[in-house]
């Protein structure tokens, strides 16, 4: 077995590890080198960057982040709340986070795709929910969102997902299990 150390490592004692491993040279000591040259020395560091930047990007699939983002936006005693079409549940609005985004990225996606005419003020990060809910059993991974400011017409944008939009009272109303548990923990 090949043992490769460090780039960075390699870098440092003036040895430089091809990336194609069958065409492998054997690396020179570091007192019997020959003067690197400008050329050399990037491409030597431009390898060194791209391994670490692939060490990082394996690394970031085992971090645990939430999966999806939520969005709680208050108006005169009233919250945005979105249906779904399939069951007819009411959530607030958000959605799943794809490969290389980040949770307030992913919100903002979601909500131009759901409420293309919804001008949000800044969001602030409330919480982050990594637990089962009690009622469903269904695990919950998500990134809840305060808007400070939310305004513009409730036009629906994705009218395969999401058929009804509104401000109401949040008591008295179908909700998923996510939504059920923002709230009773924000308005009680």
């Amino acid at each position: 077995m090949l043992h490769v150390q460090h780039p960075i490592a390699n870098l440092r004692r003036g040895l430089w590890v091809p990336s194609n491993p069958q065409r492998q040279r054997q690396p020179r000591h570091a007192d019997d080198r020959e003067p690197a040259s400008i050329a050399s020395l990037w491409r030597r560091l431009n390898y060194a960057t791209n391994i670490e930047l692939r060490i990082t990007a394996e690394l970031l699939k085992y971090i645990k982040m939430a999966k999806s983002s939520k969005l709680v936006a208050t108006k005169r005693g009233r919250v945005l709340l979105v249906r779904r079409r399939r069951d007819k549940l009411w959530m607030f609005p958000g959605g799943r986070k794809r490969a290389n985004e980040t949770e307030k990225e992913c919100l903002r996606r979601e909500i131009k795709e759901e409420l293309p005419k919804l001008k949000m003020g800044r969001v602030k990060l409330w919480k982050e929910v990594k637990k089962k809910n009690r009622r469903s059993g269904r695990r919950m991974n998500d990134a809840i969102f305060i808007a400070e400011k939310a305004s513009g017409e409730l036009k629906i944008g994705d009218k395969r997902e999401i058929d009804r939009a509104m401000w109401c009272r949040p008591r008295g109303i179908r909700l998923t299990p996510t939504s059920r548990y923002i709230r009773d923990k924000l308005f009680l």
